[in-house]
């Protein structure tokens, strides 16, 4: 057996990290020494010292670890594994979405343009106007492009959309107050606005991957919902 101190270099840990483990009953000594306290570990022990510095490499916390070797059966310690692998896959994802919202940010600060992100999950807030039936009239490079009667081309893949009352989901799209949300792919939100020419309102919203606006004609102010479409 190793006294704590020789043990200690030989996992190249410290006395105190050590003296850690034991009191949370992680890794206990397989010796003390009722007269001198001197706590000794046997030859085994370092290999169960690699695979608790392992589980903390993969981000598992020592009451993690405690639980993992505290388990009975090989079922528990999977439990225990597959949800750090599903905390670390979502953590994963966020991050994701976070770096994607930095780089928008950039590109737009770039454009000389500083608009507020819109979290995908934010409350909805009503807008009376929105709700019905809009078609796909326009792809314009900016609001100013469009004039009511001319020709436009309409260079999405949507004919129509619908906003439902509250903001429920339909065909990929949902929406809030001043902003549209594109649900599918990686979620995104971006903002619309309303104009009325002539009796008639269009809505103007940023295009999301080109940079320039769709332009939509609202059809009709029916409250459609999903069961009757």
């Amino acid at each position: 057996m190793e006294k704590i101190g020789d043990f200690a270099k030989r996992c190249q840990t410290t006395i105190k990290t050590l003296r850690f483990y034991d009191q949370l009953g992680l890794l206990a000594p397989d010796y003390v020494d009722t007269f001198t306290g001197y706590r000794y570990y046997g030859p085994d022990r370092a290999a169960e010292m690699r695979r608790i510095t392992e589980l903390k490499e993969t981000g598992l916390s020592l009451e993690e670890i405690k639980g993992y070797y505290h388990a009975i059966t090989t079922e528990e310690r999977n439990r225990i594994i597959e949800e750090k692998q599903w905390s670390l896959t979502k953590l994963a994802e966020d991050t994701a979405r976070q770096l994607k919202k930095l780089e928008s940010i950039k590109r737009n600060l770039q454009k000389g343009d500083d608009k507020m992100i819109v979290d995908i999950n934010a409350p909805f807030e009503n807008d009376e106007r929105v709700i019905g039936r809009w078609q796909f009239i326009a792809t314009v490079d900016n609001k100013e492009c469009f004039t009511p009667g001319n020709e436009h081309k309409n260079e999405t893949a949507y004919e129509e959309l619908y906003f439902l009352p509250n903001g429920e989901e339909y065909w990929g799209f949902t929406w809030t107050k001043g902003y549209v949300k594109i649900t599918f792919g990686d979620g995104i939100v971006v903002p619309y606005e309303l104009r009325d020419f002539d009796g008639e309102t269009f809505m103007f919203v940023d295009n999301p991957h080109s940079g320039g606006v769709w332009v939509l004609k609202q059809a009709d102010k029916i409250r459609y919902t999903k069961s009757t479409k």
